[in-house]
């Protein structure tokens, strides 16, 4: 409607968030909703004149106000960037997908992302192998590589399964063989590192990356 308010959503989380609070010099709020009856998941927003462009300040910016964010309370999940919302629209959106979103919150609760990137060029699954003729090989080569795991991966299970409460896997491209986003404790995420470090000799000669603790972008669900 005209003249509504803009929220700019950074995340959403249990109970524990202000209804109000300052990060950065942001001036942000808390939004109770009342999904199901029960005003438990909170909205972490700002009001917005105009759209963010992508840059990498701004970036860069959103992710430390959504770590702190995080910091602050026991369960959090990010927004993507750029969403930008009426309230109604939000609380909408909040109640359409209350289970997920709960489900989520029951996820990350007292947890951190910690990511591995592998580099080195990617291998090629089987089916992929041969130059698609058709747009069904097309489709078909592209859902053998969503699924395709790198012998790395099955390496870092081992070494980091026991300490990681979810996992995800994304394949790479180009210079970047996979990247294997793991769900931790906090309590845990320092035995974590301890045990990534010596990812870099298991996985010789690859270049291997450790990054985190991050508030659990990579275990969101896609509501926005």
């Amino acid at each position: 409607m005209a003249g509504e308010k803009s929220w700019y959503v950074y995340g959403l989380c249990g109970p524990g968030l202000p209804a109000k609070l300052t990060v950065l010099g942001h001036a942000l709020r808390g939004i109770p909703i009342a999904a199901r009856g029960s005003p438990d998941i909170t909205a972490a927003v700002e009001a917005v004149t105009t759209r963010l462009e992508p840059t990498i300040e701004n970036l860069q910016t959103q992710h430390e106000i959504v770590s702190r964010l995080a910091a602050r309370v026991a369960a959090l999940i990010p927004a993507r960037f750029g969403s930008v919302m009426s309230e109604q629209a939000l609380r909408e959106r909040v109640e359409a997908h209350d289970g997920d979103i709960r489900d989520a919150l029951r996820r990350v609760h007292a947890c951190a992302q910690m990511t591995i990137r592998v580099f080195g060029e990617p291998d090629l699954p089987a089916p992929a192998a041969r130059r698609a003729v058709s747009g069904t090989a097309f489709l078909e080569q592209r859902r053998a590589r969503a699924h395709y795991v790198p012998a790395e991966v099955e390496v870092i299970r081992q070494q980091l399964g026991a300490h990681a409460k979810a996992e995800r896997v994304e394949p790479g491209e180009r210079t970047l063989r996979v990247t294997v986003f793991h769900l931790v404790p906090r309590k845990s995420v320092e035995k974590y590192r301890q045990r990534a470090a010596a990812l870099q000799s298991a996985l010789a000669p690859r270049q291997v990356t450790v990054s985190g603790p991050a508030p659990a972008f990579a275990f969101a669900p896609e509501l926005w």
